[in-house]
């Protein structure tokens, strides 16, 4: 799986991005074949662009987000919302899930992709 982010307008994203991200990672196929999920930074040229770092810390506080407002309107509505792994007394974490994850900068303009090309080597067939 991968997830492309503006990495220079990460905040305004994030949101949204942490929304299909739950809902990808809700799906039982997802779940029950675990795979590796790359999350890409791209315009890490950028000035000001969001580090791998601050942008996995912001993902997952986004994730919980999520998952709270979600599990609270099935609360409410009756019915159950789907789950995934990843959330502990603290919140959601990557690093909880059973999915091999990795956040990296990448720019097209500057050709900075190493990062995406190894993960792809090692993960894909």
């Amino acid at each position: 799986l991968a997830c492309v982010i503006d990495g220079s307008r990460l905040a305004p994203q994030c949101k949204e991005a942490a929304g299909a991200l739950f809902d990808v990672l809700s799906l039982e196929a997802v779940q029950r074949r675990s795979p590796a999920l790359l999350v890409v930074l791209s315009k890490s040229e950028a000035r000001g662009a969001a580090s791998p770092e601050s942008a996995r810390t912001l993902l997952e506080a986004e994730v919980q987000k999520v998952r709270l407002a979600r599990t609270t309107m099935a609360d409410t509505g009756g019915t159950g919302t789907k789950d995934i792994p990843g959330f502990g007394a603290a919140g959601f974490s990557f690093a909880q899930t059973r999915l091999t994850t990795q956040f990296v900068s990448a720019s097209a303009s500057t050709p900075q992709l190493d990062a995406v090309r190894s993960f792809v080597l090692k993960h894909v067939g």
